[in-house]
């Protein structure tokens, strides 16, 4: 039971993770308007790397995955929302 609970979480993670990453790229390819300096320093590959990490960390722990999962969506929706305004 505990397994699967953890393959859903990060099947959620994941896909929310992945919204906010393409996201991100339609707003901004060069990753000139990120806002994080951490992101912008990694580059897309490096970024790629640490979600990963990030994403099997946190589907271990309720609390961190929900935060996560709640702030990725509303970074999804910010980058949606620029991408369509801008382009």
């Amino acid at each position: 039971m505990i397994a699967q609970d953890y393959i859903i979480s990060l099947t959620i993670l994941a896909s929310v993770r992945f919204l906010d990453m393409f996201s991100t790229w339609l707003a901004s390819p060069s990753m000139t308007a990120e806002l994080n300096p951490i992101v912008r320093k990694l580059g897309w590959n490096g970024w790629l790397w640490a979600n990963i990490a990030i994403c099997t960390i946190a589907a271990l722990h309720n609390d961190f995955f929900l935060a996560l999962t709640f702030l990725s969506c509303i970074a999804a929706g910010w980058n949606f929302w620029i991408w369509a305004r801008y382009r």
